[in-house]
Protein backbone atom coordinates (compact mmCIF):
# COMPACT_ATOMS: atom_id res chain seq x y z
CA UNK A 1 0.00 0.00 0.00
CA UNK A 2 1.23 3.55 -0.68
CA UNK A 3 2.65 5.27 2.38
CA UNK A 4 1.77 8.81 1.26
CA UNK A 5 -1.63 10.49 1.25
CA UNK A 6 -0.64 12.37 -1.91
CA UNK A 7 0.22 9.22 -3.89
CA UNK A 8 -1.40 9.17 -7.32
CA UNK A 9 -1.58 12.93 -7.79
CA UNK A 10 1.90 14.03 -6.72
CA UNK A 11 4.50 13.30 -9.37
CA UNK A 12 7.28 12.66 -6.85
CA UNK A 13 6.75 8.93 -6.25
CA UNK A 14 5.15 6.45 -8.63
CA UNK A 15 5.91 2.98 -7.28
CA UNK A 16 4.93 3.05 -3.61
CA UNK A 17 2.15 0.51 -4.26
CA UNK A 18 4.44 -2.10 -5.81
CA UNK A 19 5.47 -5.35 -4.22
CA UNK A 20 9.03 -4.78 -2.99
CA UNK A 21 10.59 -7.79 -4.73
CA UNK A 22 8.91 -6.91 -8.03
CA UNK A 23 10.18 -3.36 -7.65
CA UNK A 24 13.74 -4.63 -7.09
CA UNK A 25 13.53 -6.82 -10.20
CA UNK A 26 12.17 -3.97 -12.31
CA UNK A 27 14.93 -1.55 -11.26
CA UNK A 28 17.61 -4.13 -12.06
CA UNK A 29 16.02 -4.81 -15.46
CA UNK A 30 16.18 -1.09 -16.28
CA UNK A 31 19.99 -1.34 -16.12
CA UNK A 32 20.15 -4.71 -17.86
CA UNK A 33 18.06 -3.49 -20.80
CA UNK A 34 20.01 -0.22 -21.11
CA UNK A 35 23.32 -2.13 -21.28
CA UNK A 36 21.91 -4.62 -23.78
CA UNK A 37 20.65 -1.83 -26.04
CA UNK A 38 24.13 -0.28 -25.92
CA UNK A 39 25.65 -3.59 -27.01
CA UNK A 40 27.35 -4.20 -23.67
CA UNK A 41 27.47 -7.59 -22.00
CA UNK A 42 28.17 -6.84 -18.36
CA UNK A 43 27.14 -8.55 -15.13
CA UNK A 44 24.48 -6.71 -13.13
CA UNK A 45 24.13 -7.44 -9.44
CA UNK A 46 21.01 -7.25 -7.33
CA UNK A 47 19.54 -3.90 -6.34
CA UNK A 48 21.13 -2.40 -3.23
CA UNK A 49 18.54 -0.70 -1.02
CA UNK A 50 20.11 2.61 -0.02
CA UNK A 51 17.02 4.45 1.19
CA UNK A 52 18.38 4.68 4.71
CA UNK A 53 16.51 7.32 6.71
CA UNK A 54 15.16 8.94 3.55
CA UNK A 55 15.99 11.89 1.32
CA UNK A 56 18.26 14.55 2.77
CA UNK A 57 17.54 17.09 0.05
CA UNK A 58 14.42 18.21 -1.80
CA UNK A 59 13.30 20.96 -4.15
CA UNK A 60 9.86 22.36 -3.38
CA UNK A 61 8.05 24.26 -6.14
CA UNK A 62 5.92 27.26 -5.26
CA UNK A 63 3.38 28.57 -7.75
CA UNK A 64 0.22 30.64 -7.86
CA UNK A 65 -2.81 28.72 -9.14
CA UNK A 66 -5.12 30.25 -11.76
CA UNK A 67 -7.33 31.21 -8.80
CA UNK A 68 -4.40 33.05 -7.17
CA UNK A 69 -3.94 30.41 -4.46
CA UNK A 70 -0.39 29.75 -3.31
CA UNK A 71 0.70 26.13 -3.82
CA UNK A 72 3.88 24.70 -2.27
CA UNK A 73 4.94 21.14 -2.95
CA UNK A 74 5.87 18.96 -5.91
CA UNK A 75 4.79 18.93 -9.53
CA UNK A 76 1.68 16.91 -10.30
CA UNK A 77 2.01 13.66 -12.21
CA UNK A 78 2.44 14.41 -15.92
CA UNK A 79 1.26 17.99 -15.42
CA UNK A 80 2.71 21.45 -14.84
CA UNK A 81 0.74 22.53 -11.80
CA UNK A 82 1.92 22.01 -8.21
CA UNK A 83 0.37 19.70 -5.64
CA UNK A 84 0.42 21.35 -2.22
CA UNK A 85 1.75 19.14 0.56
CA UNK A 86 2.23 19.50 4.29
CA UNK A 87 4.23 16.30 4.76
CA UNK A 88 6.36 13.90 2.75
CA UNK A 89 7.12 10.44 4.20
CA UNK A 90 10.22 9.87 2.06
CA UNK A 91 12.12 12.79 3.61
CA UNK A 92 14.72 12.03 6.26
CA UNK A 93 14.18 13.25 9.83
CA UNK A 94 17.04 15.70 9.20
CA UNK A 95 14.66 17.58 6.86
CA UNK A 96 12.10 18.13 9.60
CA UNK A 97 11.01 21.74 9.36
CA UNK A 98 11.80 21.99 5.65
CA UNK A 99 8.21 22.23 4.48
CA UNK A 100 7.11 24.86 7.04
CA UNK A 101 10.16 26.92 6.09
CA UNK A 102 9.40 26.56 2.38
CA UNK A 103 5.79 27.67 2.94
CA UNK A 104 6.89 30.68 4.98
CA UNK A 105 9.45 31.79 2.41
CA UNK A 106 6.96 31.33 -0.43
CA UNK A 107 4.35 33.39 1.41
CA UNK A 108 6.90 36.15 2.03
CA UNK A 109 7.56 36.36 -1.70
CA UNK A 110 4.04 35.54 -2.83
CA UNK A 111 3.32 39.10 -3.85
CA UNK A 112 5.86 38.70 -6.66
CA UNK A 113 3.66 36.04 -8.29
CA UNK A 114 6.74 34.45 -9.85
CA UNK A 115 7.51 30.74 -10.02
CA UNK A 116 9.86 30.00 -7.12
CA UNK A 117 11.87 26.90 -6.26
CA UNK A 118 13.09 26.23 -2.73
CA UNK A 119 16.01 23.79 -2.51
CA UNK A 120 16.49 22.46 1.01
CA UNK A 121 19.48 20.33 2.02
CA UNK A 122 20.07 18.79 5.43
CA UNK A 123 23.51 19.65 6.78
CA UNK A 124 25.24 19.02 10.09
CA UNK A 125 24.56 22.66 10.95
CA UNK A 126 20.87 22.53 10.05
CA UNK A 127 18.80 23.24 6.96
CA UNK A 128 20.59 24.87 4.03
CA UNK A 129 18.13 26.67 1.74
CA UNK A 130 18.63 28.22 -1.68
CA UNK A 131 15.84 30.21 -3.34
CA UNK A 132 15.63 30.32 -7.11
CA UNK A 133 13.39 32.42 -9.30
CA UNK A 134 12.64 35.44 -7.13
CA UNK A 135 14.50 37.97 -9.27
CA UNK A 136 15.92 41.21 -7.80
CA UNK A 137 14.55 42.07 -4.36
CA UNK A 138 14.48 45.39 -2.45
CA UNK A 139 16.39 45.57 0.85
CA UNK A 140 13.25 45.39 2.98
CA UNK A 141 12.24 42.11 1.30
CA UNK A 142 15.69 40.65 1.90
CA UNK A 143 15.45 41.69 5.54
CA UNK A 144 12.13 39.88 5.81
CA UNK A 145 13.71 36.74 4.40
CA UNK A 146 16.58 37.01 6.87
CA UNK A 147 14.10 37.22 9.75
CA UNK A 148 12.32 34.12 8.50
CA UNK A 149 15.65 32.30 8.29
CA UNK A 150 16.19 33.08 11.95
CA UNK A 151 12.63 32.14 12.93
CA UNK A 152 12.96 28.73 11.26
CA UNK A 153 16.49 28.21 12.56
CA UNK A 154 17.97 27.75 9.10
CA UNK A 155 21.70 27.14 8.96
CA UNK A 156 21.92 29.30 5.85
CA UNK A 157 19.61 31.03 3.41
CA UNK A 158 20.83 32.02 -0.04
CA UNK A 159 19.10 33.39 -3.11
CA UNK A 160 20.54 32.22 -6.41
CA UNK A 161 23.68 31.40 -4.43
CA UNK A 162 23.96 34.86 -2.86
CA UNK A 163 23.97 34.94 0.94
CA UNK A 164 20.88 36.31 2.70
CA UNK A 165 21.50 34.99 6.23
CA UNK A 166 23.67 32.43 7.97
CA UNK A 167 23.30 31.13 11.52
CA UNK A 168 25.61 28.10 11.30
CA UNK A 169 28.03 26.58 8.82
CA UNK A 170 26.14 24.15 6.53
CA UNK A 171 28.68 21.33 6.59
CA UNK A 172 28.55 17.61 5.83
CA UNK A 173 31.09 14.91 6.59
CA UNK A 174 32.60 12.94 3.72
CA UNK A 175 35.04 10.36 4.99
CA UNK A 176 37.29 12.17 7.45
CA UNK A 177 36.67 15.55 5.85
CA UNK A 178 34.18 18.18 6.99
CA UNK A 179 32.91 19.95 3.86
CA UNK A 180 31.31 23.39 3.68
CA UNK A 181 28.53 23.03 1.11
CA UNK A 182 28.33 25.48 -1.78
CA UNK A 183 24.83 27.03 -2.07
CA UNK A 184 22.46 24.73 -3.91
CA UNK A 185 25.03 21.93 -3.97
CA UNK A 186 24.21 18.50 -5.36
CA UNK A 187 24.43 15.56 -2.98
CA UNK A 188 23.30 11.98 -3.38
CA UNK A 189 19.66 12.05 -2.37
CA UNK A 190 20.23 9.84 0.68
CA UNK A 191 23.22 9.64 3.00
CA UNK A 192 23.02 5.86 2.78
CA UNK A 193 23.15 6.06 -1.02
CA UNK A 194 26.37 8.07 -0.86
CA UNK A 195 27.87 5.66 1.65
CA UNK A 196 27.06 2.61 -0.48
CA UNK A 197 28.43 4.18 -3.68
CA UNK A 198 31.58 5.30 -1.89
CA UNK A 199 32.12 1.82 -0.45
CA UNK A 200 31.78 0.24 -3.90
CA UNK A 201 34.19 2.75 -5.43
CA UNK A 202 36.75 2.22 -2.66
CA UNK A 203 36.51 -1.55 -3.04
CA UNK A 204 37.02 -1.28 -6.79
CA UNK A 205 40.00 1.08 -6.49
CA UNK A 206 41.61 -1.19 -3.93
CA UNK A 207 45.21 -0.28 -3.11
CA UNK A 208 45.88 1.75 -6.25
CA UNK A 209 48.55 4.39 -5.65
CA UNK A 210 47.40 6.73 -8.43
CA UNK A 211 43.75 7.68 -8.78
CA UNK A 212 42.02 10.17 -11.11
CA UNK A 213 38.46 11.27 -10.30
CA UNK A 214 37.10 12.78 -13.52
CA UNK A 215 33.79 13.96 -12.07
CA UNK A 216 34.40 14.76 -8.43
CA UNK A 217 31.39 17.02 -7.69
CA UNK A 218 31.61 18.20 -4.08
CA UNK A 219 33.84 15.25 -3.24
CA UNK A 220 31.92 12.17 -2.00
CA UNK A 221 34.50 9.91 -3.67
CA UNK A 222 37.37 12.37 -4.06
CA UNK A 223 37.73 13.17 -0.37
CA UNK A 224 37.66 9.51 0.60
CA UNK A 225 40.09 8.51 -2.15
CA UNK A 226 42.52 11.27 -1.17
CA UNK A 227 42.86 9.62 2.26
CA UNK A 228 44.23 6.49 0.62
CA UNK A 229 45.97 7.38 -2.65
CA UNK A 230 49.08 9.61 -2.34
CA UNK A 231 48.90 10.50 -6.04
CA UNK A 232 45.27 11.49 -6.21
CA UNK A 233 43.99 13.94 -8.85
CA UNK A 234 40.50 15.20 -9.56
CA UNK A 235 39.24 16.45 -12.89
Amino acid sequence: MPICQHFGICGGCQTQHWDYEKYRAWKRDVVVIALRQAGLDAPVGDLVDAHGEGRRRAVFHTRRSPHDVLEVGFAAYRAHHVISIDRCPVLAPSLDGALPAAWALAEALGMLKKPLDVQVTASDGGLDVDLRGSGPLPPQRLSALARLADTHRLARLTRHGELVAQRAAPTVRMGKAQLMLPPGAFLQATAEGEAVLARLVMEHVGNAKSVADLFCGVGPFALRLAERAPRYRDG
